[in-house]
Order: C-alpha cells, then sequence, then structure tokens
C-alpha cells in the first residue's frame, strides 16, 4: 500500500514505481500534477486499487490502466472513469448531459459543422461582395450586408467548435470544465447569442424597408443610407451589450457554460435562470417576426401587382414573378429554421433527459438554414437585377445612337 496523499506532487518519474512489484492499493489523490506517465504502474502488476480523487488532470492515456488486475478506480473526475477498462469498476460516473467523446459527438457532426461552416462563410461573403457592388440601391445593400455579418460571426461560431475539437483531439474530456469556462467558450456564446438576437431583427427590417419603399416609393426614410445605417447601428450596439452582458451573468454566476457547445438557450440542470429567459424570450420574439415578416411580404407582394397594373403592358416584364418567388423562399426559409429551433430548445426544458447528439445538430443544420438560404435567394436575384439594369443601359445607348448613325448615313 502506497499513500501519496496531499504531497504537492506536480510530476511523476515514468520509472517512479518500478522497484515496488509488489503495490496493491496506490492513493494519488489531492496532489496538483496533470498528466500521469503511461508506463507508471507497468511495473506494479499487483496493483488492485487506484484513488484518483481531487485530481485536476490534463491528459490521461487508458494505457494506464492496462493491468488486468486492477479492479477499483476511485474518482472525483468523470474523464478517468471514461477511459478505464469495462471491467474496472470506477466510482465516479459521467452526468447524462457529458459525453465521454470529443467536443463534436461523432464523425458525421464533425464533417457536417465544418461543410456548414465552409458554405456560410463563402456564399455570405460572395453576397457582401455583390451588394457592395449594388450602388442603385445602397440601403437595401446595407440591410442585407449586416445580415450578412451577422451570419459570418455564426459561421466564427461554428469554426470555433470544429478547431476546437480538432485541438483537443482525444483529450477533450479532460478539458472540459477548461473549456466551458475559459475566454473560446465564452466568446463562442457570445458569437451564437448575438447572431440569433441580429438574425431575426434583420431580417424583419428588411422585409420593412421593402415594404416602406413599396408604399412610399419617394419620400421613405428607408431610401436614405444614411438613416438605415442609424438604425443598423443602435440595433448592433444594443445586442452586442446584451449578449455580453448575458454571457459574463452565465459565466461568473454559474461558473462556466453549462453545454460543450457554448449555447446558453441549452441548460441540462435546470437550474440556470438566464436559459429560461433565453429560450422563452427566442420562442415567443421568433414567432413574432415570423408572422411580421409573412404579412410584410404579402403586403409587398399585393402593392407592388397594383402598381404594375397602372404601367402599360407593352414595357412589363416578369418582375413580379421574381419578386413573389424570392418572397416566398424567404419567408420560407425563416419558418423551417426559427420554428423547428424555437420548439427544440423548449422542449428540451421539458424534457429529463435528452440524447446530447440531438442538441449538437440543432446550431449545426437547423439553425443554419436561414443564414445560407437567405444570402443565397439575395444573391441571385440582386445579379438577375444587375444584369438588367446593363442590358436597360446598353439599350437606351443604342437607341441614342440609332438617329446619330441615321444623321451620318444621310451625310454621305
Amino acid at each position: 500500500m502506497l499513500s501519496l496523499d496531499r504531497n504537492k506532487i506536480s510530476k511523476f518519474d515514468k520509472k517512479a514505481f518500478s522497484q515496488l512489484t509488489a503495490l496493491v492499493f496506490v492513493n494519488l489523490s489531492n496532489n496538483p500534477f496533470e498528466v500521469l506517465p503511461t508506463s507508471l504502474l507497468t511495473w506494479s502488476t499487483e496493483v488492485k486499487i487506484i484513488s484518483m480523487k481531487t485530481l485536476s488532470l490534463f491528459q490521461l492515456d487508458k494505457k494506464v490502466f492496462d493491468s488486468n488486475k486492477i479492479k477499483i478506480v476511485e474518482a472525483s473526475q468523470f474523464a478517468v472513469c471514461c477511459i478505464s477498462p469495462q471491467h474496472v469498476h470506477c466510482t465516479e460516473d459521467a452526468p447524462w448531459y457529458r459525453s465521454c467523446s470529443d467536443l463534436l459527438v461523432d464523425t458525421s457532426v464533425k464533417v457536417v459543422t465544418k461543410v456548414m461552416s465552409a458554405l456560410l462563410f463563402l456564399i455570405n461573403v460572395v453576397c457582401i461582395f455583390i451588394h457592395f457592388l449594388n450602388i442603385t440601391n445602397k440601403a437595401y445593400s446595407a440591410v442585407v450586408v449586416a445580415n450578412n455579418i451577422s451570419n459570418v460571426l455564426f459561421c466564427g461560431f461554428l469554426t470555433m467548435l470544429w478547431a476546437t475539437d480538432l485541438f483537443f483531439s482525444r483529450t477533450f474530456i479532460f478539458q472540459n470544465h477548461r473549456w466551458r469556462s475559459g475566454p473560446l467558450c465564452f466568446s463562442a456564446s457570445g458569437l451564437h447569442l448575438f447572431h440569433s438576437l441580429t438574425s431575426a431583427i434583420f431580417t424583419a427590417f428588411l422585409s420593412f424597408c421593402r415594404l416602406m419603399i413599396v408604399i412610399h416609393p419617394f419620400d421613405t426614410k428607408m431610401k436614405r443610407t444614411k438613416s438605415v445605417v442609424k438604425y443598423i447601428m443602435v440595433f448592433v450596439l444594443i445586442f452586442c451589450l446584451l449578449s455580453l452582458c448575458l454571457c459574463l451573468a452565465e459565466k461568473f454566476v454559474y461558473h462556466g457554460i453549462m453545454t460543450e457547445l457554448c449555447i446558453l438557450y441549452v441548460d441540462p440542470t435546470k437550474s440556470v435562470i438566464i436559459a429560461k429567459v433565453l429560450v422563452w424570450n427566442h420562442f415567443c420574439s421568433h414567432f413574432f417576426f415570423i408572422v411580421a415578416i409573412a404579412i410584410m411580404h404579402v403586403s409587398i407582394s399585393v402593392k407592388f401587382q397594383k402598381s404594375q397594373m397602372k404601367i402599360p403592358k407593352s414595357t412589363k416584364d416578369d418582375t413580379s414573378k421574381g419578386l413573389n418567388i424570392q418572397l416566398g423562399i424567404l419567408s420560407t426559409s425563416t419558418i423551417i429554421c426559427w420554428i423547428p429551433e424555437s420548439i427544440i430548445y423548449v422542449t428540451l426544458m421539458f424534457l429529463p433527459v435528452y440524447p446530447i447528439k440531438f442538441v449538437a445538430w440543432t446550431p449545426i443544420v437547423v439553425k443554419a438554414v436561414n443564414p445560407i438560404l437567405m444570402p443565397l435567394t439575395l444573391c441571385v436575384y440582386s445579379i438577375k437585377s444587375m444584369v438588367k439594369e446593363k442590358s436597360k443601359k446598353k439599350d437606351q445607348e443604342a437607341l441614342l445612337w440609332t438617329p446619330v448613325a441615321g444623321a451620318m448615313s444621310c451625310e454621305h
């Protein structure tokens, strides 16, 4: 029997126990060491009980427990039990909401996270570039670009998840608390929350601007770039401060974010008041915005069709049809993204136990639908309108040059 409890041991030599061949019980508890050498117990083949309580292990190889005679592992860190062999009785089981796997629970989640983050970044950056080129309606482009930047921040959230998963590959179970209480998870939770708040308000604000332009095409403030940018800056400032305050509150009041995915809307312990407030706010506000956006889109379509009726048939084009398709896609993308996400968060509040993998798919797939579909739709129709504008200019130039060319031919 060997008790090294409370000896302030910070490091073990790999041959520290090489002469202790008859050792049966080892107590390593309450010491500041963070790593155990893989071969520490290689020579102590008779060990049956290992006590590893109140440790802050940074890394532990499962080969430490290779001795077939080990029967009991006493631990206060569930990660130790995650890597102990099945025939060993470990005293600290992982809570149901903590996984013994990596940050991203399996290969499918890892792959989809990387693909979604790449798609989000590519589509939204291209959309930003296209709308910077759109000089005909700078106010409209400003709102679209603001929403795209918010989506890029959400892409940053996903990137932080898969990059952390890659960095802590196979050792994340020992970094769980460090990750959740550290600055990276705090930043990731802020990005996720900021995007959740701003994506809804920017989408609704875009629909409102378009409606005002249709109703008041000449005297609305929503056509003035400075006015629109002021509104955007106010929204950004308010939601930046709100996201920061909520993240700081959860970090310091509850000593870290509750979930490994750094989502403030999920609380498996059912003890965080902030999570409950956020979930119900998300549910109510997003349903309100869905209804408001749908009403505004219908109003835009009706008003536009009425204005088209005043135009002679010879000068009409398929703009009305294209607009209806665009509005339909935008409304659908908000519905298939926001409704399932809101319902999932509310449902998780009442379920006593649920699969961790189910939580992982929510931000990676469900939440990513709108940030991909909306910019893609706006990009396609912006390109179409830009091409039309160019073709109209060419036609006008051709009409201007025709009389000149005729006059020149008459002179000859």
